[in-house]
């Protein structure tokens, strides 16, 4: 099983909204190209806390996605211009890395997966580009 996280949670809606169709379409693409088992809280919490009217923050959610990621093999980081703001994600990271995790960055655009060796702030200062995956500190691994 395969844990993919990303940024989600923006104060403008349409970028929230955005964060959530790049989670969904990543984990479509991959799981129909790999046919393997990826996970994303986010995709299954985030309409049942609206239609219950649970909480929406990291704190109410870390616990069931820490347990999560522990019986998940790898962790899968989405690429976006707010992953540095995502307090969520850098947790996941951090979590991974100390739990040994293989950690790989998935590009939203290309669909790209490339096996991930850097820093947190490596891994915020990698850029994508529409037409061009500029990957620092990132290397071939699949």
């Amino acid at each position: 099983m395969i844990y993919v996280a990303g940024a989600y949670s923006n104060k403008d809606p349409q970028i929230q909204e955005q964060n959530l169709f790049h989670t969904k379409s990543v984990v479509a693409v991959l799981y129909n190209r790999h046919k393997k088992l990826y996970i994303s809280p986010v995709l299954h919490w985030a309409s049942v806390a609206s239609e219950f009217e649970l909480p929406h923050t990291m704190e109410y959610w870390q616990p069931y996605n820490d347990q999560l990621l522990q019986q998940c093999e790898a962790l899968y980081i989405i690429q976006s211009q707010q992953l540095p703001y995502s307090e969520g994600t850098k947790h996941e990271f951090d979590l991974a890395h100390k739990m040994e995790k293989l950690i790989y960055v998935v590009c939203p655009i290309t669909f790209t997966i490339k096996y991930f060796t850097g820093s947190w702030d490596d891994l915020c200062h990698v850029r994508i580009d529409q037409d061009q995956v500029h990957l620092h500190q990132v290397v071939d691994h699949l």
